[in-house]
């Protein structure tokens, strides 16, 4: 599991995308305002992206699956996720939505 910055060079500076990228995907690069967003590597594919945002008092992860994943992938990127907010926003809460 793993959580890619926007424009990571992982998904942009390859001819061939096929070792992160799927078959007929295409790469979801969100344009953002300040670098917290990106996607999410599952067993090292391209399979969701996120967005973090304040909100309040809190800092609020958002993750979309770009395709189906399991229960368990889906706590393991929850859980990772938890790990990117406690870095980008030590002093804040903390929120982790899937969205659809």
């Amino acid at each position: 599991m793993r959580f890619l910055a926007e424009y990571d060079n992982v998904t942009l500076s390859h001819a061939d995308r096929s070792r992160v990228v799927g078959d007929g995907e295409i790469v979801p690069l969100q344009g953002g305002a300040g670098g917290w967003t990106g996607t999410v590597l599952v067993d090292g594919l391209v399979r969701a992206s996120w967005a973090a945002r304040r909100e309040g008092d809190a800092t609020v992860l958002s993750l979309r699956a770009s395709d189906p994943l399991s229960l368990a992938e889906r706590d393991d990127v929850v859980e990772e996720g938890r790990r990117l907010l406690a870095f980008l926003a030590p002093d804040r809460e903390h929120d982790v939505r899937w969205v659809a």
